[in-house]
């Protein structure tokens, strides 16, 4: 049996009960790990006296290392989001530093065994989509690209997934309605087509070959059919050797 519990391990029980409490309320604001650590603390030397106050004293010491995780898992939450931001603000100034670049003609090797080269895009302007399924705004995209794509003779649109095996890529886009071609990966491609990271993206390249305009994220409106109307931007590269 314990002895009965002195006023310093029931002031200690209390205060691991309160802190734990306190740090449980603040802690999706991160700043709840510091008064849940102190509760921790003050409930473990509550206990470490072997006196009463045990029940008040374990309760505070639950409720504050459930705080500190909750603390934490915000903490890594409110990083995951912050880079995520700074990572799309990132790839945003990058695909606008794109207008303007020339890139070499390329072919375009085809999920299905085809290929698209200098004859069947002479004349025409390019729409690559970069997709990646699981993507909500991906998928909304393709609607949009295809009814954009349909009865336009100086467009062609291609779907583009490096990170899928071209089968896959292909069953993926015509799961959700797409017509157009879809290409076979873009390791030969000229920078920066060969590196695109951001899902989704499109770039619009002018039958010239020079880049029109890099967008991220869901098409809007009347987004497609504006990209296509811009005048050809004045060449700020030499040809990519």
């Amino acid at each position: 049996m314990s002895r009965p519990a002195s006023e310093t391990e029931r002031r200690l029980a209390r205060a691991s009960l309160g802190f734990g409490l306190a740090g449980l309320v603040l802690s999706p604001l991160i700043v709840g790990f510091v008064p849940a650590a102190i509760g921790f603390r003050a409930g473990l030397d509550a206990l470490a006296r072997r006196g009463g106050a045990r029940v008040t004293a374990v309760a505070g010491c639950v409720i504050a290392g459930v705080a500190g995780l909750v603390s934490i898992v915000a903490a890594i939450t409110l990083g995951a989001i912050v880079m995520t931001m700074l990572l799309a603000r990132s790839a945003a100034r990058q695909a606008e530093a794109w207008a303007g670049q020339r890139v070499i003609s390329f072919d375009i090797a085809l999920a299905d065994g085809g290929s698209l080269g200098r004859d069947e895009l002479a004349g025409k302007t390019l729409f690559l989509d970069y997709f990646a399924p699981g993507s909500p705004p991906c998928a909304a995209n393709v609607a949009r690209l295809e009814a954009f794509a349909r009865g336009r003779s100086n467009v062609v649109v291609v779907g583009v997934a490096p990170e899928l095996a071209p089968e896959e890529a292909a069953r993926w886009a015509r799961d959700h309605g797409a017509t157009y071609p879809i290409a076979a990966g873009c390791d030969e491609w000229p920078e920066p087509l060969a590196t695109v990271a951001a899902r989704p993206t499109l770039i619009a390249i002018t039958p010239t070959g020079v880049i029109k305009r890099a967008s991220l994220g869901p098409l809007e409106d009347g987004q497609l059919e504006a990209i296509l109307a811009l005048p050809e931007p004045g060449d700020r590269t030499s040809p990519r050797r």
